[in-house]
């Protein structure tokens, strides 16, 4: 079952606790790691967030759960349920803003769970609602009482409303979402230790698969999880044997057709797996912490081969190089340390890099916006990548630090049947015109889609239509092979051009 968001309404009784936790590894730490050991641990109780007292710890959690899987093997008619709720910006908070500002936000989080999942009137045998902290960001709640999975899913889907409202702590506006993982009775395990790992798992895939969402739990998410260890593994051993490597798309005129520049794209060639597509690996690589040298690696990699491309193909090489940004990239402190020392090393000059961002990823962190600020500080144009899939809207375009718009591939197909996507397409260059950014069309792949696009405005074009990425040394032949269109082309547009 997909991720789901919408909102709905409760009934079922519940328990909430926090999960003692540790630090995130990939995969969910359940499915190999040993189970953690015994411990109290300090924490507060639903509104006496200021008071620490003991509180139950994973073991009582535990003996709780296995005392309700007890009696539904008694009474096979009655349904309970595990949310296994994760906080996705929590380690940023602590990291940006400091350990008091994280602490408060818990108490803030848990203040607003136990608000959403006071039972009703109906419900007054419900158990009382209990909640734990040890520091981490884990939540655990148990639905006793259910008359089916749905109440879960209308609690998740409640949980998720409530809890992504803006936190307001001293001077700062805090947003975090949750990830939530849930397993019901259809899926009961043998114990309560693996219902809660498989609640883990499921949360994992909540995440995997865009944050902010709910999973139920089905038994084949073990094996992807079997998965992404195995492909873990490969992947630090990818970067340790060079199995990694950079291939370049050409971004070009929409009116000469030259090409302008590149976008530098990741991939490996396993030697067994043969080629893993980046949808596979990247997601990997963000959950296990990889994806900070995988990002590095690109990084060196295109200015090394932009310098190359420079001294072999002079006037034809490409103007500039376009990177990809992963939030954890951002989010380093050594972030404009790292590109500043990679601009010199290979002389890569401010006006010769592109650095992109997605649109989702821009608009909803105010850590990013920072980061991108002090990037900006180098001379760097910044693009905001896959705009018109994430979150924020036209009117906000003006608050993001960015010099390029790339219009996504689906607005792009979508354009030639849907009056709705050129619409949207033509209110985009309106504003991007009166901010006086540069657009870009992602996923061109026919002719028609080319003309249409150009004549909507936009002024660069990228896709399949004019090359499928190609590793240097075909990237090289490609440029040498160009033809200067602007000769070809009426006055007025080839000095546009």
């Amino acid at each position: 079952m997909g991720p789901r968001r919408r909102s709905g309404a409760m009934q079922p009784a519940v328990d909430v606790f926090n999960r003692p936790s540790r630090k995130r590894t990939c995969p969910p730490h359940g499915v190999l790691e040993p189970a953690d050991p015994p411990r109290r641990f300090a924490g507060f109780a639903l509104g006496h967030s200021h008071q620490p007292q003991q509180l139950p710890n994973r073991v009582e959690l535990l003996n709780r759960v296995e005392m309700v899987i007890d009696r539904v093997r008694q009474n096979p008619d009655q349904k309970f349920a595990l949310l296994f709720m994760d906080f996705d910006r929590f380690k940023q908070v602590n990291d940006t803003l400091g350990h008091n500002v994280g602490d408060e936000l818990l108490r803030q989080i848990a203040r607003r769970i136990e608000g959403s999942l006071r039972p009703g009137d109906a419900m007054t045998n419900a158990p009382q609602q209990i909640a734990a902290r040890l520091g981490g960001d884990e939540f655990v709640v148990l639905l006793n009482h259910m008359r089916s999975d749905a109440d879960a899913e209308r609690v998740a889907a409640r949980l998720l409303e409530v809890l992504s409202e803006p936190y307001d702590i001293g001077p700062h506006r805090v947003r975090s979402t949750a990830s939530i993982g849930i397993v019901t009775t259809e899926h009961m395990s043998e114990d309560a230790d693996s219902m809660l790992r498989d609640a883990d798992i499921a949360m994992y895939e909540a995440k995997r698969q865009g944050r902010g969402c709910y999973v139920m739990f089905h038994p084949g998410m073990r094996r992807r999880i079997r998965d992404d260890v195995a492909l873990e593994n490969d992947l630090r051993l990818a970067l340790e044997l060079n199995q990694m490597y950079v291939v370049y798309q050409p971004v070009v005129d929409l009116n000469t057709r030259n090409v302008s520049g590149l976008e530098a794209l990741v991939r490996w060639k396993h030697p067994e797996r043969g080629i893993v597509s980046p949808m596979s690996f990247i997601p990997v690589a963000e959950a296990c912490g990889l994806i900070n040298a995988i990002g590095l690696f690109v990084l060196e990699q295109a200015c090394a081969d932009l310098k190359r491309m420079r001294l072999v193909l002079d006037h034809k090489a490409p103007k500039f190089m376009s990177v990809n940004l992963s939030r954890a990239q951002l989010r380093q402190h050594q972030l404009i340390d790292q590109v500043h020392e990679v601009m010199q090393r290979w002389e890569v000059k401010p006006e010769h890099l592109i650095l992109e961002v997605t649109e989702s990823l821009a608009a909803q962190d105010e850590g990013v916006k920072a980061a991108l600020n002090n990037l900006r500080g180098l001379g760097i144009a910044l693009s905001l990548d896959d705009f018109g899939t994430g979150y924020s809207s036209l009117s906000c375009l003006h608050e993001l630090p960015v010099n390029i718009v790339k219009i996504d591939r689906s607005f792009v197909v979508e354009a030639m049947e849907s009056d709705f996507h050129r619409v949207m397409i033509e209110a985009t260059m309106r504003m991007a015109n009166t901010l006086n950014l540069s657009t870009v069309a992602e996923g061109i792949e026919h002719e028609d889609q080319a003309e249409l696009m150009r004549l909507l405005g936009l002024q660069k074009g990228q896709g399949y239509l004019f090359s499928k990425p190609l590793p240097l040394a075909e990237m090289i032949d490609f440029l040498d092979a160009q033809v200067d269109k602007t000769a070809f082309l009426p006055k007025n547009l080839a000095l546009s051009a």
